[in-house]
């Protein structure tokens, strides 16, 4: 937030005994204040016209326990292109969300929880269907992301993969008909 103009932070609305003491959670807070950017709950069925395309808040559905399941799930709708961004969330609130008959197929899914086997359940990935799947992931990050669990079962399904520890940053465009990748390791 510090290097890019960030006009709103979308931000979930969390129970009080789960919000992040982190200093990552703090920092982002602290830069949001000095930047005077918006800070904005956002709840299902929220949505933005944002260039030409349409960004809708899906969820999470219920109250949890697990931070990771309080992720904001959110579709972006461009043309005839859609991204589904899935957060932490994990196989739980992915249930969750599938029951609640949101719109969640998509061209594109970032995959939850950095591809961690808790996340992108069969059931939710074969309702999704993408055709690219993108995972942010540190390179030799302590947790093992991603799984190999998640990465067979997107293989399985025929999903291109692109993964931020292998190829650095990871750009999608839409035209509004078709995705374009790119990608950038930095040396």
């Amino acid at each position: 937030m510090e290097g890019v103009t960030v006009g709103k932070l979308l931000m979930p609305d969390l129970p009080d005994d789960i919000i992040p003491t982190t200093k990552t959670y703090l920092s982002v807070l602290d830069v949001a204040g000095q930047t005077d950017t918006e800070m904005v709950y956002a709840y299902p069925g929220d949505s933005w016209e944002i260039c030409g395309g349409t960004l809708k808040v899906l969820g999470p559905i219920e109250d949890y326990d697990d931070l990771n399941n309080e992720s904001l799930v959110m579709r972006f709708d461009y043309g005839e292109t859609s991204f589904l961004l899935t957060g932490d969330q994990e196989a739980k609130a992915e249930e969750d969300l599938l029951s609640s008959d949101a719109k969640v197929t998509a061209d594109l899914l970032g995959v939850g929880h950095h591809g961690s086997s808790t996340s992108t359940s069969q059931a939710f990935l074969d309702a999704v269907s993408p055709s690219v799947a993108v995972i942010s992931c540190g390179e030799g990050n302590d947790y093992g992301h991603p799984h190999l669990e998640t990465i067979e079962r997107l293989e399985a399904a025929g999903v291109e993969i692109y993964r931020t520890d292998l190829q650095g940053s990871i750009v999608v465009s839409s035209d509004g008909h078709k995705l374009t990748v790119s990608t950038e390791k930095a040396g």
